[in-house]
């Protein structure tokens, strides 16, 4: 019986490996499918980076970023499928060749298809100060959603200049953002804001849509990630800053769906993490997600005596460090060394519950080049660093092919075939390209990801 047993497993493994469009990818390998070599810079032209990606629902990858074309920032889309930019456009906050400079710092999918841009613009008539916004558009046409404030655009008011940093939606369609604002005397404040459908501040959350985030004896707060948890709980982090101790930290904040402070993550819904990792004296976090069991991880930098390491931070569900996981719920990610300046910016959870963190280190300490750091990790047993991922759940890309060029990962997703799919910047010769990457996760994976069958059948705006 065991040998018969035996024998149809593996007459089972035969036959999937044989099926067409069928493939069993190696952990942390290029998608040679992709652009072809797993691998593209995008170029426009005029220098060109890639801030936040999204997947849209007919597997397009959106690269979301700006370019720089004499000294002006405007907002890009760039859809990128398999081995060709299926279509680029301009979503500038308003005319191209305006004065104006507007980035994107963030982006999100709604479940209709629209997809939901967050950032800044400044130079505007009237006030040339860096003002928040929001835009919802067309992922594939770039048109601008009319039913979103009219226009399908959105000047939040912070009080002060300020910038969305993150972006969620929730399952009911509100829109949640995460930020800061400058203040007058130098200072900063955490801001959150949530949105309705059609684009106006939602009354029901915080103080007339918005809710400030300042804790007591803390000079600067800066958010920069944000996750929505199963129960609609806002989860935002980032970092604060004391003046007094002249002392950064990690700052992870937990709001109810009403926008009220939870106190049963800390007394005050704010939890500081004070790293101090290698004698690190600041530390920050730039993404966040929120795991089924409603414990929390933060991915960023630690900085240390020299160089960097990459952060990341595993909280509880009541705001306490997790001493399961790292050095007493922290564990610091150097790709080559503590000296090379790692840090990592982005992180996602794989369906098989394994985490993937994105970001950068310094290849060449003297001069400066970066390459792309990624790392894959396992919460619990066999972790943290999973083995199976590149050999040491590890995995660097050299773009340039060892050369100058400094090359970063600023976000990453995972497409429909669960390939995690990474975007960034490449320094190329005539400036900066955008770049993105498709590696292999180690998962059966049908070809409907590369546009075959077209099993997503919601209409794209």
């Amino acid at each position: 019986m065991t040998r018969t047993r035996q024998a149809l497993e593996m007459l089972c493994l035969l036959t999937l490996i044989a099926i067409p469009g069928r493939l069993l990818a190696a952990d942390g390998a290029f998608d040679p499918t992709f652009q072809p070599d797993g691998i593209r810079v995008a170029s426009l032209g005029p220098p060109l980076v890639f801030t936040a990606t999204a997947l849209a629902y007919d597997g397009t990858l959106l690269g979301i970023g700006y370019k720089n074309e004499g000294g002006e920032d405007d907002s890009q889309l760039i859809g990128l499928r398999d081995d060709n930019i299926t279509s680029f456009c301009s979503i500038a906050y308003d005319n191209v060749g305006l004065t104006w400079d507007d980035r994107p710092l963030a982006a999100a999918m709604q479940s209709n298809g629209w997809l939901v841009v967050g950032g800044w613009v400044e130079g505007m008539p009237g006030d040339p100060s860096r003002q928040p916004t929001v835009q919802r558009v067309g992922s594939v046409s770039c048109s601008r959603d009319s039913g979103f404030d009219g226009d399908g655009k959105v000047l939040l008011d912070f009080g002060f200049p300020g910038e969305v940093r993150a972006i969620a939606v929730q399952p009911d369609g509100k829109i949640v953002v995460a930020g800061v604002r400058e203040l007058g005397d130098g200072a900063s404040q955490g801001m959150v804001a949530r949105l309705l459908a059609n684009g106006s501040l939602d009354p029901g959350f915080g103080t007339g849509g918005q809710v400030v985030v300042a804790p007591p004896n803390t000079d600067d707060v800066e958010l920069n990630a944000l996750a929505i948890d199963a129960d609609g709980r806002i989860v935002v982090a980032g970092l604060r800053y004391e003046v007094a101790g002249n002392d950064v930290d990690v700052i992870v904040v937990r709001m109810l769906p009403t926008g009220v402070f939870d106190t049963t993550f800390s007394a005050d819904g704010v939890k500081p993490v004070a790293v101090n990792l290698d004698g690190a004296s600041a530390d920050v976090a730039y993404g966040v997600t929120v795991l089924p069991d409603h414990r929390i991880v933060a991915v960023g930098r630690a900085d240390t005596t020299p160089g960097s390491r990459g952060l990341v931070v595993l909280l509880t569900s009541d705001g306490s460090l997790d001493p399961s996981f790292g050095l007493g719920g922290v564990l610091g990610v150097a790709f080559v060394s503590t000296s090379h300046n790692n840090q990592l910016r982005a992180v996602v959870r794989q369906r098989d519950g394994k985490l993937v963190a994105v970001g950068s280190y310094a290849a060449d300490i003297l001069l400066g080049a970066a390459d792309v750091g990624v790392v894959r990790l396992v919460l619990g047993v066999g972790g943290p660093y999973d083995l199976g991922f590149d050999g040491d759940g590890l995995r660097t890309v050299t773009v340039d092919g060892g050369g100058l060029n400094s090359d970063s990962a600023t976000a990453v997703t995972l497409d429909q075939g669960g390939k995690i799919a990474i975007v960034g910047s490449s320094s190329l010769a005539s400036g900066a390209g955008g770049l993105a990457i498709r590696l292999q996760a180690g998962l059966f994976v049908d070809s409907f990801e590369s546009g075959g069958d077209g099993v997503w059948s919601k209409v794209v705006p």
